[in-house]
């Protein structure tokens, strides 16, 4: 018996769900565990609610025996926290709930507040200098192994304005590019104590390339086999920034943020 009422997924882990399978990505051991959709379901559930919840839902649902679906739940459940995949609750402490969205929508105004007066301090200019690179970079690593990747990419999407630029000059935006190309990859490789990995290099060209320039990128996420890896890069209309199209190359794109790029004006 499970002595656990109450289950999350590790912040560097990323649930994954396609048409009769899902599969949970491991971004830092570059592993993935695959789910049948019993156990998608299973999961899901045990995700928003609480074992006994769970497990009278996924009954009504199956019609199984409660005693051989608890075996089942049981089984998944201790299999994904021995993967350290899922981390078990105490019973006494259920996860916390969200904040009230006023709460949320006034911490964010304060938060942006003081970023922009800390932008028209320490970076003036129109163009991101090292100093904001290196702190979006620290911010990512902290932000990666505090939060989960759906909820990290959505609380960085928060900042992003909602319409981007249209009338773009080519030759204009590949300057941009290969100039926050360069600078990212630079103080990346410059950093010794917090090692910046493919994830943050992408989250944060994704965010200064759509917050500095207005520019319609995608941050993309793909996975190979033999060995099994995953890997994020940066795309603008198909040119990949933020990694080498070599490497890239190697993966086969599974998902994209957004799922579509918006060219309003």
């Amino acid at each position: 018996m499970l002595a656990h009422q109450y289950y999350r997924l590790f912040p560097r882990v990323m649930l994954q769900a396609e048409e009769e399978s899902a599969y949970l990505l491991d971004f830092n051991q570059g592993q993935f565990y695959g789910l049948d959709s019993i156990g998608y379901e299973m999961l899901s559930l045990i995700l928003k609610a609480d074992l006994e919840t769970t497990l009278i839902h996924c009954a009504q649902i199956y019609d199984v025996p409660l005693a051989r679906l608890q075996a089942d739940l049981e089984q998944l459940l201790t299999e994904l926290i021995s993967q350290q995949l899922l981390i078990p609750l105490d019973a006494n402490h259920p996860p916390k709930s969200s904040l009230p969205n006023y709460l949320t929508t006034w911490g964010l105004k304060f938060c942006q507040a003081i970023a922009k007066g800390g932008r028209k301090l320490f970076n003036p200019g129109a163009d991101p200098n090292s100093l904001t690179i290196n702190c979006l970079l620290l911010l990512s690593w902290l932000s990666f192994r505090y939060l989960n990747w759906g909820t990290n990419l959505e609380l960085w999407q928060k900042w992003h304005p909602q319409a981007m630029q249209t009338n773009l000059d080519p030759e204009q935006t590949q300057k941009i590019l290969t100039k926050v190309d360069l600078l990212i990859r630079a103080n990346a490789a410059g950093s010794f104590f917090f090692p910046m990995v493919c994830k943050e290099r992408a989250l944060v060209g994704y965010h200064l390339l759509r917050v500095f320039y207005r520019l319609p990128v995608q941050l993309v996420i793909g996975t190979a086999l033999y060995p099994l890896q995953v890997h994020a890069w940066v795309e603008y209309q198909g040119q990949i920034i933020t990694d080498d199209p070599e490497h890239c190359a190697y993966f086969d794109p599974i998902m994209t943020y957004p799922d579509h790029v918006s060219f309003q004006s």
